[in-house]
């Protein structure tokens, strides 16, 4: 029954218009549509509310180039560009994608408030902020 529902969700947000190539890091939400607020549920029955941010690499930049969120939210980054492209921590391991070819894309949430700087490796000059309160 659990595979069932979460197969249903996948296919329903790889039908979306971010393409099929989404990269779930392991133990990250799985969500189902862009701009969506979902309720997850964690510690005990607990419930907060979580949004999705979408940032897009294009004309190789991050836009938005700073993003300020919330714990838990997710963040969808969509390389928009032909050249490949990675959302990498500079400080730290918090983001750390693959090298992402044009259309695929990287999910991460945050679960914790701080400031996490992060780059692209083969594209140093190509920075970004996400401020999380």
């Amino acid at each position: 029954m659990v595979a069932g529902i979460l197969i249903f969700s996948l296919g329903n947000f790889q039908n979306s218009d971010l393409g099929s190539n989404i990269e779930y890091p392991e133990g990250e939400n799985q969500i189902t549509e862009k701009g969506n607020t979902n309720s997850v549920e964690q510690n005990n029955q607990s419930n907060i509310q979580t949004a999705e941010h979408l940032i897009e690499i294009k004309n190789f930049a991050y836009n938005p180039v700073e993003l300020k969120i919330k714990k838990g939210d997710i963040i969808i980054w969509v390389n928009k560009d032909s050249a490949w492209h990675t959302v990498t921590s500079d400080n730290g391991n918090e983001l750390k994608s693959k090298l992402l070819n044009k259309e695929e894309s990287y999910i991460h949430s945050f679960m914790e408030a701080g400031t996490f700087d992060y780059h692209c490796t083969p594209h140093a000059y190509m920075k970004g902020k996400i401020i999380v309160e």
